[in-house]
């Protein structure tokens, strides 16, 4: 093992792009993991520099608690519950990646309580008045993605009121306008 190799992705993990896959040990990548920042973009995580083989349950796990969205690169053979569940923890929208069979109240609240624009991913039999409050509580503009059936009067006011840009707005059924009109 080269230590100046390892020392120097132990600074900084996204150096590890720079080896050729086949030189990319379990300790090197196990390095990059631990200390990759992750990137402002949504798309890019160090887990996707870590060759497939590689990519045990504890490394994943350990990715998607430092990085979201390396969500995405974790095998679907690994893919469990409490990886996902530390992933939307760390970052909301892997919410998005969760496989639909594990999405849970428990995963789509703890996303939610991140950013309330998570409650696109929550499958419709999870939306609850509940959990609408939660959403709009961090972000107004959840509006839009609340059942129209449970846009109430009540539920669309409290979005208005708490969203300074005027987002919401937009997204309030005529009904419940003409109420607050009429």
């Amino acid at each position: 093992m080269n230590y100046n190799i390892l020392k120097t992705i132990a600074e900084d993990g996204w150096r590890i792009v720079s080896l050729p896959e086949e030189e990319r040990t379990a300790e090197l990548c196990r390095a990059a993991v631990q200390s990759a920042l992750p990137k402002l973009s949504d798309t890019e995580s160090i887990l996707h520099d870590v060759p497939k083989p590689l990519r045990t349950s504890e490394l994943c796990m350990l990715a998607v608690a430092r990085d979201g969205c390396a969500l995405r690169d974790v095998p679907q053979d690994i893919l469990q519950r409490d990886i996902c569940l530390t992933a939307v923890k760390n970052y909301w929208n892997a919410l998005g990646s969760v496989p639909l069979v594990l999405r849970d109240e428990e995963l789509c609240s703890a996303a939610i309580e991140e950013n309330g624009q998570a409650l696109q991913f929550v499958p419709r039999a999870l939306v609850t008045p509940a959990l609408i409050w939660k959403a709009l509580k961090t972000a107004p503009s959840a509006l839009q993605f609340v059942p129209v059936e449970l846009r109430t009067a009540e539920v669309c006011l409290y979005a208005c009121r708490r969203d300074p840009a005027g987002l919401a707005a937009r997204y309030v059924p005529c009904e419940v306008l003409n109420k607050f009109l009429w």
